[in-house]
């Protein structure tokens, strides 16, 4: 995917036949992750959701990306997801009426973001940061965290934060921002999440609820962890999110008529 000069990796899995036009469903995976997912979490999807065409990209400096990832801020990651979206509107055989962004964690704030900016009409949040500033901080830890803001960068996992990183997530509240959004939208968050808390998925629902257009959907996955690695959780976030897509994609978009 071109953006900036350079390229952005990506992963295309289209349905047995390509023939016609078809809906699209973009990836946006989470801090330092990668198109692939933990535990093949977005590769699983991607099989899972096989009448869409499924795109899977690298933010600059994850995966496959020979970019820096410490370079990376609020508006770059959203700024590369718009770029992604605004290429595969273009693509041949997809549908850019029908297209939905699925955002895992800290990308799920930067896919609402990008969802209102280009007026995508369905989004899926998968245990999407509410608080990405603190809920960052509690990943990297305190010794990191620290020394960030101390020297103006640090190691972490191989992967080098800068200063600027943490600092464009100040006062970002994506949960407050969730009612400017005009779409339609699953929530799904796993009850045994051990880095993001559950309770951002009702808070959420609470915001998404408050919009005069656009139908909002809740799931919470028993047993699931952050990353939804087990059979079952996996399963059944897929199952909703399946469910979901056929419902909103089939539906003419009555119910975001707002866009």
């Amino acid at each position: 995917m071109p953006w900036e000069g350079t390229h952005l990796p990506a992963a295309i899995q289209y349905p047995a036949t390509r023939l016609g036009v078809h809906p699209a469903v973009i990836i946006c995976h989470g801090f330092v992750g990668s198109k692939e997912g933990v535990d093949r979490l977005f590769v699983k999807a991607a099989h899972e959701l096989s009448s869409h065409i499924v795109i899977r990209f690298d933010y600059d400096g994850c995966g496959e990306s020979l970019g820096e990832y410490g370079l990376n801020t609020k508006d770059r990651f959203i700024a590369q997801t718009k770029a992604v979206i605004g290429f595969v509107k273009q693509m041949k055989g997809v549908d850019p009426e029908s297209i939905a962004l699925i955002g895992h964690s800290l990308g799920g704030a930067v896919a609402l973001e990008a969802a209102i900016e280009e007026e995508v009409r369905h989004l899926a949040l998968w245990s999407a940061v509410g608080s990405p500033r603190h809920d960052l901080g509690h990943i990297i830890g305190d010794d990191v965290e620290e020394a960030i803001l101390r020297d103006g960068k640090a190691d972490y996992l191989g992967y080098e934060l800068k200063r600027e990183f943490l600092t464009t997530l100040q006062g970002w509240d994506p949960i407050r921002r969730a009612n400017e959004y005009k779409g339609n939208v699953l929530l799904a968050h796993g009850d045994q999440d051990e880095e993001i808390s559950v309770d951002y998925c009702s808070l959420y629902h609470s915001s998404f609820s408050n919009r005069l257009s656009g139908e909002v959907e809740k799931a919470i996955i028993p047993k699931g962890s952050h990353t939804y690695s087990t059979s079952g959780a996996f399963q059944q976030l897929l199952d909703f999110t399946r469910s979901w897509l056929l419902q909103v994609q089939s539906t003419g978009y009555d119910h975001a008529n707002g866009l």
